[in-house]
């Protein structure tokens, strides 16, 4: 089927090539595989959050969300709180072309103290205070 598929192989040899090729090709794609696998797991806190997806966390003292925007400039970031909500927007040129996320906020945080700080490699973080651990609200 395969041989059928690729009629501009003119022989057997250049058949051969391609298979030979073709199996070196695929034994660097697989190692290569395997180091970015072992690699991923032998560093995962050097794992970006991916574009437009949202990292929720939260410590004994913070809660935050981390966002990856370096596509973005900080000036065209706008972070507003609006009832339980923490609202995101970032855009390139114009507001409608851009990223847009509304985080509910937890009831056990202080939103007068909310806090935001860019990395110069373009991550965003969000910071509240806990004013109430969870395990006192139970």
């Amino acid at each position: 089927m395969f041989a059928a598929k690729n009629k501009h192989l003119k022989n057997n040899y250049e058949f051969e090539n391609f298979l030979t090729m073709r199996l070196q090709h695929e034994t660097i794609v697989e190692q290569l595989e395997q180091d970015v696998y072992k690699y991923l797991n032998n560093n995962p806190e050097e794992l970006p959050t991916p574009p437009n997806e949202v990292k929720y966390m939260e410590s004994r003292d913070l809660v935050f969300w981390e966002f990856v925007l370096k596509e973005f400039s900080p000036k065209n970031i706008i972070i507003q709180v609006k009832k339980n909500y923490v609202h995101l927007y970032a855009y390139k040129t114009v507001l409608r072309e851009g990223f847009k996320k509304d985080m509910l906020i937890p009831d056990h945080v202080d939103t007068s103290k909310i806090a935001a700080t860019m990395t110069s490699k373009g991550v965003l973080t969000i910071s509240v205070p806990i004013i109430t651990p969870l395990s006192d609200m139970e």
